[in-house]
């Protein structure tokens, strides 16, 4: 009996061990020490009457500041959106509204900090607390509560969110007092300054070097190579004779569309990445260099909608039509070669919602994607001209070995030597200004001094007020050199455009034409054809209305016209099945477009002083008829004679 006691006391203790051991470990989780304290600490200091009144305001408080912090992170760090102007925030939907956090050219921002968060949350919790944290109910059982306004201290810390009550709140308890804010300390979970975090490194790699823009342009590449795609492409050659032709608004719709399915696949390193089937995905959606620590159980999404904002423009075109270019070289017997040239320059501005997630937290805020000709405008070095390029070796002053060459201009139009034209040299790729026409100690005008070496090279001149000159120049092994540039000067001549009508079987209805109606505008575009070099000297685009002056400034040469005429009031189409459409209203329509190469212009026409071109018009009343419109090669060709342009 006495061994089975000693027995039942060694258990005993053994339980009490284990017992201990448990608490000890318990008591050294911060978070139950903490809870356990805080018990401990309000049992012994705050009388029982008074911890009901502690608990309700420690709820009342953290209810109100969730609702805040789910603001926070839906409105990009705003509780309350300022008085700021619309542009600086996306409506996504009607009730909806989220703070671009980088917009425009000149990256301007509307990022707050966090001291600005925990003063915004702060003063929300304020705002409600009266209406809120009402205390009728303890002033019906006899509990003493002033209704005075309270001050409330918001601290926003790595993995929690800390709100305490600043104003003393004495609660009177039969005849004792008590300040509440001794006891009232609310803590809440939150990942908000790990999301705030991310957001700025997220903006500092868009400031750095523009992803998103350059995802952007990537796309538009990738698309623009499908033939069927319907977008213009940035850069390309084929040898089709026949022009492709878009139009600005299909295209806008067409990207619109695209970007709104693509956007979504959008990913940053170093948070919870996905794998997709499609390699594309996995190597060109992602944005790399971003955070500073990983962030794997974080969902970065990135989205845009069709009904966002979407700024766009392409370049060239003619009013809303886009055309490639094409340069026919003529070969006897033998059909023409054919270079059809695709080099069209996107501007886009648009939207993109970026949002934080993880568990049932989240951080939304807007940037802004904004291209600029073809090119990204944020970079690590501000606002850059990217069309002029850095300089190589090719351009170097000590590459500049030919023998002396001189060059100078003789102004056609009056026979004498024009200072002030810039002088350049070609060859392949490289092309450099060596420098300009002035006049010497000698008081000859012209440029004298070295090339870089060159076999096949091209001489340039050009200036303020002349065309450009073009001719061929060796410089390897050639001895000195001189060069006499005959500069065509601009001529400037009044514009005027008459119409001519066509039937419905696209016959001229009278050669006498018509003026351009009031509601009827011109797009007129001349391109200025090399004859020795091909491609492009000058290019002229005008927009032309009834009534209004526009002033051309030419020079002799072959050009290539394009000439749309536009009819700019809503027309409804009758009803009628082509391609799908059985009616259409439109505020434009293309009444008559116009194509016409190698038209010559001489000096002697120039000599006039005013120009006219011819635009040949339809009669719209269906669909098929703005077809018509787009396609006049046989009426063009039939009365090639009727649109040559007229001088007086």
């Amino acid at each position: 009996m006495k061994k089975k006691g000693q027995v039942t006391v060694f258990i005993i203790l053994g339980i009490i061990v284990v017992i201990l051991a448990i608490s000890i470990s318990y008591l050294q989780s911060e978070n139950f020490r903490e809870r356990v304290q805080n018990i401990a600490f309000r049992s012994v200091v705050v009388p029982e009457q008074a911890q009901g009144v502690v608990n309700y305001v420690e709820g009342c408080v953290e209810n109100i500041a969730s609702d805040g912090l789910k603001l926070i992170g839906e409105q990009g760090g705003y509780v309350v959106f300022p008085d700021i102007s619309p542009r600086t925030y996306l409506e996504v939907t009607e009730n909806r509204k989220v703070p671009y956090w980088l917009y425009g050219e000149d990256n301007l921002e509307n990022i707050p900090t966090i001291e600005e968060m925990e003063n915004e949350l702060g003063a929300y919790i304020e705002s409600r607390f009266v209406s809120d944290c009402g205390f009728d109910s303890y002033r019906d059982i006899g509990y003493n509560i002033p209704e005075d306004t309270i001050d409330i201290n918001v601290n926003i810390l790595d993995k929690d969110v800390e709100v305490n009550l600043n104003t003393n709140l004495q609660v009177g308890i039969k005849e004792d007092n008590f300040d509440l804010s001794r006891y009232v300390k609310v803590s809440i979970p939150s990942r908000l300054n790990e999301f705030y975090e991310m957001a700025n490194e997220i903006i500092n790699r868009e400031r750095l070097n523009s992803p998103l823009e350059d995802n952007t342009i990537e796309l538009v590449s990738l698309w623009s190579k499908d033939d069927n795609s319907g977008i213009p492409q940035i850069a390309g050659i084929d040898f089709d004779c026949s022009k492709s032709r878009y139009n600005l608004v299909e295209v806008g719709e067409t990207l619109i569309r695209n970007i709104e399915v693509m956007t979504p696949y959008l990913q940053v390193e170093g948070s919870n990445i996905q794998t997709y089937d499609e390699v594309y995905y996995n190597n060109h959606m992602v944005i790399d260099n971003t955070f500073s620590r990983s962030h794997n159980d974080v969902n970065v999404n990135f989205n845009y909608y069709a009904g966002w904002p979407f700024v766009m423009d392409v370049t060239p075109r003619r009013g809303p039509v886009l055309t490639s270019d094409v340069l026919k070289i003529p070969i006897p017997l033998r059909p023409d070669i054919c270079f059809n040239r695709h080099n069209f320059r996107y501007d886009l501005i648009y939207p993109v919602l970026v949002s934080l997630e993880s568990g049932m937290e989240s951080f939304n805020f807007v940037i802004e994607v904004f291209v600029d000709n073809n090119y990204g405008r944020r970079n690590a070095f501000g606002t850059t001209d990217f069309r002029s390029g850095p300089g190589n070796l090719f351009c170097d002053e000590d590459q500049r070995l030919s023998e002396e060459v001189s060059v100078s201009a003789i102004d056609t139009s009056n026979g004498e030597f024009v200072d002030g034209l810039k002088v350049s040299y070609i060859c392949g790729l490289n092309e450099c200004i060596v420098g300009e026409t002035t006049e010497n100690e000698y008081g000859a005008i012209e440029y004298r001094g070295s090339f870089p070496l060159c076999v096949g090279g091209e001489l340039r001149v050009d200036g303020d007020g002349y065309g450009v000159y073009r001719q061929s120049l060796d410089t390897l092994d050639t001895g000195v050199q001189s060069v006499i540039a005959d500069i065509e000067p601009y001529r400037n001549l009044t514009l005027n455009v008459k119409v001519i009508d066509l039937d419905q079987n696209d016959n001229v209805v009278s050669e006498l034409g018509r003026s351009l109606n009031i509601n009827e505008e011109v797009f007129l575009q001349l391109i200025k054809i090399n004859e020795i070099f091909g491609g492009v000297d000058d290019e002229i685009a005008v927009n032309y209305n009834s009534g209004e002056e526009v002033v051309l400034r030419l020079a002799p040469g072959r050009y290539n016209l394009n000439l749309d005429l536009v009819l700019n009031e809503q027309l409804t189409l009758a009803g009628q099945n082509v391609n799908g459409f059985e009616s259409k209203s439109a505020d434009t329509i293309v009444l008559g477009h116009i194509e016409l190469d190698d038209v010559y212009i001489s000096p002697e026409q120039l000599e006039n002083d005013n120009i006219e071109f011819t635009a040949f018009a339809v009669n719209p009343r269906v669909v098929s008829d703005v077809l018509r419109a787009y396609e006049m090669g046989d009426a063009v060709n039939r009365n090639r004679d009727l649109l040559e342009p007229r001088f007086s």
